[in-house]
Formats: C-alpha cells, sequence, structure tokens
C-alpha cells in the first residue's frame, strides 16, 4: 500500500477565490472552503495574514519584502511612462542596492552587484511584467505633447465643425501629409541553424535613397491619388510607367516637397475630391505647405487649412496614427519579396511602382483609414482619444517627490535609489519672441480672402538671394556677424550653424535670437515678418 502524500490538494486560484467569497460576499469560511474545495483551516490561515497577497506565497522567503518590490515596480513603471525604461540589468542592479541598503544583501550575490536571473524571472511573474522593444521619441515631441497642448486641439476643431456644420460629415475631413520610402530597410528575424555566427541581410544599396510620397485620405474611408516625388532635375516618361492611376509623379532637386510642388498638388487635391464644401483639411505646419498661394486659393474654394500643434503630429494626425506605420512595413515587405525573387536586380525608379502599388493598396484600406481617424479622435470627434499613458513623457518636470511615489522607510538610502528624474523649467529670455505653437485654421471662415500683393507677403530680403545657390558650406557666411564657416574650422571654436528653411541664408545660432520652437528653423528676418503679417 502506497504512502499517503502530505502535499495539498488544492490550488492558489481556489484559495484566492474562496478568500474573496468571504471577504467580498461576507460568505462564512465554511461555507467557501466547502465551495472551493479547500480546507477550512488552511483559508482561515490565509485570511489573517497581514496584507493578504493573490497568490499565497510558499517556500522560503523573497529576497525583498513585498514593500520594497511594490516601490521598485513603481519606480520601473513611473521611468517607463516618462521615456526612460529600464533595461532587465538595470532593474537587477537596483534591487541589488536597494537590497544592500535594506539589510538583505546576501540574498544576492555580491561579485556580480546584481540581483540573480532567477529573481528577475520571478519578479517578472509576480507582478505581469513583460519586455517590449521602446520607439524613438524626440525630446522637443515629448515636451509639445502635453494635455493642454491636445485639449486645445480638440476644443478648436470642434468650434471650427460646429461653425461649418460639418461635426457629423466624415466626407468632410481630409488629411494630408508627406513620407519618405527607401530600399534600404530594418531586416527582419530570418530562420537560420543554431550556431551560425554570420547571418546577413543582402542589401543593394549602402546609402539610403528616399523617395517622397504625399498621400490624402478621407475620414470616410476613401483615398486621392498619390503624389511621388523622385530627386532629380531631368524628367523622363519612364516614370509614370506601371504607376497609380490618376497619380502624380515629380521631381525636385533633392526628393522632397517644396512650396511649388505642393501648391501643384492642392490644387489637384481640389479637381479630385468631390464637390460638396466646405472642407476641412488637416495638415502640418510645414514651411513648404503653408504660403500665400496655398491660403487664397483655400479661401477661394472653401477648403479650411487646420494644422495640427507643433510635433504632436504622431498622436493627432490620421495618416501617422494607422496608414503610414502599416505602409512602411508593407513596403519592407513588398521590397524584401521583390529582391528575393529578383536576386540580380537592383531596386530603382523603373521597379519603384512593381514594390510600391500592392503595398499602398494593402495600407490605404477603408479600414485602416477609418480606423486612423477615430483613434485620432478626429472623426468622431473624440476629445478622450489620446491615452494619458501617451502624453506621459511630458510630465518630465521639476516637481517634488511625493509620498504617494515612494512609500517612505526607514532607510533613507532606498529613497535616493528610487528618485523619479526632473528637469529645471527654464526661465524665459525676455529678448526673444515666442512664435505660436498651437493648433490653428490658416483660413478662418470670419476672414476675408488674404491679398496676395507684393505688400501682404513675407519676403526674403534680397542679402538672402546670393546665397540661394550656395553648394558648400565653405561658402557660408553668417550674415549677422559676417564671419565665414571656414575661419571658424580654422579656429576650432566649436560654433554652431544654422540655414532659415525660408530665405537659405547661413546664420551662427548664438546669432539668433528668437526661440525655434517650430518644424524647421526660421531665423530672425523672416520670424518678425511673420510676426508682422500676424498683426
Amino acid at each position: 500500500m502506497s504512502k499517503k502524500s502530505s502535499c495539498r490538494k488544492f490550488a492558489n486560484f481556489e484559495l484566492v477565490a474562496a478568500a474573496k467569497m468571504v471577504n467580498e460576499q461576507k460568505m462564512s469560511i465554511y461555507k467557501a472552503a466547502k465551495i472551493n474545495g479547500v480546507p477550512w483551516s488552511s483559508l482561515k490561515k490565509f485570511l489573517k495574514r497581514d496584507n493578504v497577497e493573490l497568490v499565497p506565497k510558499m517556500g522560503r522567503p523573497y529576497a525583498l519584502t513585498s514593500d520594497l518590490e511594490i516601490q521598485i515596480l513603481n519606480y520601473i513603471i513611473k521611468m517607463q511612462e516618462l521615456g526612460f525604461g529600464l533595461t532587465v540589468l538595470q532593474v537587477r542592479k537596483i534591487a541589488h542596492k536597494i537590497a544592500t541598503a535594506a539589510g538583505r544583501g546576501s540574498h544576492f550575490n555580491e561579485d556580480n552587484e546584481s540581483a540573480s536571473k532567477w529573481w528577475w524571472v520571478n519578479f517578472k511573474k509576480r507582478y505581469n511584467l513583460t519586455l517590449r522593444v521602446p520607439e524613438n521619441l524626440a525630446a522637443y515631441r515629448a515636451s509639445m505633447a502635453n494635455s493642454h497642448m491636445i485639449s486645445d486641439f480638440y476644443s478648436k476643431l470642434d468650434s471650427l465643425m460646429i461653425q461649418l456644420g460639418i461635426k457629423d460629415m466624415p466626407d468632410r475631413l481630409w488629411n494630408c501629409d508627406e513620407t519618405g520610402l527607401s530600399y534600404v530597410v530594418k531586416p527582419n528575424k530570418v530562420v537560420t541553424a543554431i550556431g551560425k555566427r554570420y547571418v546577413d541581410k543582402r542589401t543593394y544599396a549602402d546609402r539610403e535613397e528616399t523617395h517622397t510620397l504625399l498621400g490624402c485620405v478621407c475620414a470616410n474611408g476613401s483615398w486621392i491619388p498619390p503624389l511621388i516625388i523622385f530627386k532629380g532635375v531631368r524628367w523622363n516618361d519612364n516614370l509614370k510607367t506601371d504607376c497609380l492611376p490618376n497619380c502624380m509623379v515629380k521631381l525636385s532637386p533633392k526628393g522632397w516637397i517644396n512650396s511649388d510642388l505642393f501648391l501643384e498638388w492642392f490644387k489637384f487635391f481640389i479637381d479630385t475630391i468631390p464637390s460638396e464644401r466646405p472642407v476641412i483639411l488637416f495638415m502640418v505646419s510645414h514651411a513648404s505647405h503653408i504660403n500665400m498661394d496655398v491660403i487664397s486659393l483655400a479661401k477661394e474654394n472653401e477648403i479650411y487649412l487646420f494644422t495640427f500643434p507643433a510635433h504632436t503630429s504622431h498622436l493627432l494626425q490620421p495618416l501617422d496614427v494607422g496608414v503610414y506605420k502599416p505602409l512602411k512595413l508593407n513596403w519592407a515587405t513588398s521590397l524584401n519579396d521583390f529582391m528575393r525573387e529578383n536576386p540580380g536586380e537592383k531596386p530603382n525608379r523603373t521597379t519603384f511602382y512593381t514594390i510600391l502599388n500592392p503595398a499602398f493598396i494593402k495600407s490605404f484600406s477603408k479600414k485602416n483609414i477609418e480606423n486612423a481617424f477615430k483613434k485620432s479622435g478626429n472623426c468622431p470627434l473624440n476629445k478622450n482619444a489620446i491615452p494619458p499613458e501617451a502624453i506621459a513623457p511630458s510630465q518630465l518636470t521639476n516637481r517634488d517627490i511625493q509620498s504617494s511615489e515612494i512609500q517612505p522607510h526607514s532607510i533613507t538610502a532606498i529613497q535616493t535609489l528610487l528618485i523619479i528624474p526632473s528637469v529645471e523649467p527654464t526661465s524665459p529670455n525676455p529678448n526673444r519672441l515666442k512664435r505660436d505653437s498651437s493648433a490653428k485654421c490658416l483660413t478662418p471662415p470670419d476672414q476675408p480672402i488674404p491679398s496676395t500683393s507684393k505688400d501682404s507677403i513675407a519676403v526674403c530680403s534680397k542679402k538672402s538671394k546670393k546665397n540661394k545657390n550656395a553648394s558648400k558650406d565653405d561658402d557660408w557666411e553668417c550674415d549677422v556677424c559676417k564671419q565665414s564657416y571656414n575661419s571658424d574650422v580654422k579656429k576650432k571654436n566649436g560654433k554652431k550653424w544654422v540655414q532659415c528653411f525660408y530665405c537659405l541664408v547661413p546664420y551662427h545660432e548664438s546669432c539668433q535670437t528668437y526661440e525655434d520652437i517650430g518644424e524647421v528653423f526660421m531665423c530672425d528676418t523672416c520670424c518678425q515678418q511673420e510676426f508682422d503679417l500676424e498683426k
């Protein structure tokens, strides 16, 4: 006859379920134990514990107490929300330092000065943690994407839609923006034999050659043919071979969009979309998108240009939120398929549409476009569409560490290990004029059509014309102090140079007084002219 086992016959979840019946449903211990099949004595002991855990702990005690582990957990989550996520090794080292400060360092290996891998595995399991690859977020995007900017955007959009009477008309909302497509893409994981040391991915371009695509989508799920911009100045009819029907194909010296190309596309946009008016066109406040010709043409055709707050397009622009990311993924897949099927052929302009067309059709689907407008809160209008965690990095400000973030402990050294980083607020410079970075309607309904006379248009000074054709940085001369770039290089003074996007005049960064917070740099002269026009 086999020996009777002394191991318990019930699972942890059964004990937890019984405890919840007693605490929440006010059920007796005996009845809850009988329903869940657990001994009433075990349930009674479990309920008598202080700080009852969801899963009862069995075996040797943890290296850190529950209180210390909760503090580490809160620190990990808060740092991740601020954009400073910790790696596994950093978490293990912090755990070792806290254990040492709490007098429990003997539980870990002192030679490595970090908690063991097994501690991390169990810690991750206890608190439902996982590993994720973060997306890069520029510092200016993290600071500008705050609750004030976003709520101001939705309020202005709501009032404009009510004023135009198109709040429940998704066919009147459009969004345009450009993106770059390169033949060098991030490689995916491939299948190979265990032990292989060299696993390569063949590419046909050492440097990235980028082509620009300007897409435009409607909140009802439709889209118009895109604008494709290749780098070059000499036109070839083969550039339109196999392109999408009615697709615009243009050339520019750098392969980027400029004011002339955008104006030409805007006329195409007016002729292509349905004739119902008024229409709102969401767009970013790039210098290449905003000029008096576009604004006048939009006003004449009852198209209201609505710009996003600076550096918030990754949250508020539908194309960035739900269309261009699938496009990049599908482009990479289509490119890899092409290279695998044509191993000896280098992808170029003649084969560009063979790669682009299937990726474009798949990405610009009705479902993707509608979900993009919905997720960004533009249609239907939802002021709570952006979750708090998306704007959490903007909370990195100078603040006091509250007791709710770090629980007080008898060992003050622990508090110093878990301090949330903060930044000192910069004092405003009274000599600097701060540009308006909030959302705005460039063609408000209550204003007349802007004049296109020479007196009303901000033009660059004649001094800038001599620098427009400058092809080398060595020819640069600061328009303020008149020092040349070559002299700075010889002196090795480390002065930084910037070039105005509007007039193309180079300057020393220290010679400029206006605070540049826009998408591109604007010099003092052009910025002053912009303020004069706004007045």
